[in-house]
């Protein structure tokens, strides 16, 4: 059951964190599984969470089965990569993009 005020975002980042509690566990299929639900989760915008998934299930694919994972054939890689790129660079455009940097120590 979804709550009403659930959105695709929402989703996602709970099968993100899902595959990264069993990527924990050492239930490495299960990990896949969960990446692989948030990557073929349909939605209008895509998010970081979707690169990380990606990069972690590429990861786990190499470790499991020796070869990289491919999502419906290279052209999907390429397009998260590009669409990530002018979000980053459009944040740096109008001056946005400090927030995404870790914070460095403040000493007293």
């Amino acid at each position: 059951m979804v709550l009403p005020d659930t959105q695709p975002l929402d989703i996602a980042t709970y099968n993100y964190y899902r595959g990264s509690i069993y990527l924990g566990l050492e239930r490495f299929e299960d990990a896949m599984a969960a990446f692989r639900k948030v990557l073929t989760q349909p939605a209008n915008v895509l998010h970081q969470v979707h690169q990380d998934a990606y990069d972690r299930l590429t990861l786990l694919s190499l470790i499991i089965h020796g070869k990289k994972y491919e999502l419906y054939g290279s052209g999907i890689y390429q397009y998260l990569k590009t669409k990530l790129r002018l979000q980053e660079q459009k944040r740096a455009q109008q001056g946005n993009d400090g927030m995404i940097y870790e914070p460095e120590a403040v000493e007293d």
